[in-house]
């Protein structure tokens, strides 16, 4: 068993290299599944069809895909930001935490969490067409992508774990729906007020998986983002469970808070 601690942990590589593995086969198998569903309801021209193959190699592939979050597991316990704060938060497995561990850490110091947003596609972007900001999307006739369609997917995955799976992060999405619900009950469709409160709490997740992921690479506390030094902003909302994070009490106590 690896064993770290804070400001010590392993490469990415091999998380990302098992994480890029697992998305190739990830495509692969939704592939052979969708031709499965296919020949079955007769919706495919092949001459000679044969389902049971495609049955079959979707089962091989699934197994393959086991494989691989077993050895992301593993992977896993050399990393501190996982061992003393991630792995106890409700809604995030092993195969969400890798994920986000090999396409986030490190944290670079310079950049606060905005970084992160923005590289999820949390950002939103003004639309001259309607006068509004919105989140990015892919866009007919568009040049490229503001963000990585991967994380993104990754981060819609762990809000949905979140709301079925509950623990501190469902009751955060189940407050912001409340809010959004009475704000704009009139004007909004129930999946827009949903899809807002998913995100909503995805963000404020990154914040603190930024806190904690900072400290366990550097050994000391972020700088604050730059909107929580604005007047009249929002008070700050710590991370839940960072008492079993050594020494994250000194850290905050060091920095006045």
């Amino acid at each position: 068993m690896v064993t770290t601690t804070v400001g010590e942990r392993q490469s990415t590589g091999a998380l990302k290299s098992l994480h890029n593995t697992q998305r190739s086969i990830e495509k692969l198998r939704v592939q052979m599944r969708n031709r499965h569903e296919a020949l079955v309801a007769d919706r495919d021209e092949a001459e000679t069809p044969v389902p049971q193959l495609y049955a079959r190699l979707t089962e091989q592939l699934e197994g393959m895909e086991e494989d691989i979050e077993s050895l992301m597991a593993e992977e896993l316990k050399g990393f501190p930001v996982y061992d003393f704060w991630l792995k106890h938060v409700k809604g995030v497995g092993p195969g969400l935490a890798s994920q986000l561990l090999a396409m986030l850490l490190p944290p670079i110091p310079e950049k606060a969490v905005s970084s992160w947003y923005k590289a999820g596609g949390l950002a939103p972007e003004f639309r001259p067409e309607d006068n509004q900001s919105h989140l990015p999307r892919a866009r007919a006739g568009q040049d490229g992508l503001s963000y990585y369609p991967w994380l993104r997917r990754c981060l819609w995955n762990l809000a949905t774990s979140f709301v079925r799976n509950g623990g501190y992060y469902r009751e955060v999405y189940e407050k912001e729906k409340a809010r959004f619900q009475e704000k704009h009950s009139s004007d909004w469709a129930p999946w827009k007020i949903d899809h807002v409160a998913r995100w909503r709490t995805v963000k404020l997740f990154l914040s603190h998986y930024h806190e904690c992921a900072y400290f366990a690479e550097y050994g000391k506390l972020p700088p604050k983002p730059y909107i929580l030094t604005q007047p009249g902003h929002v008070h700050y909302i710590s991370p839940p469970n960072t008492e079993l994070i050594p020494g994250w009490k000194e850290a905050r106590k060091a920095a006045g808070i």
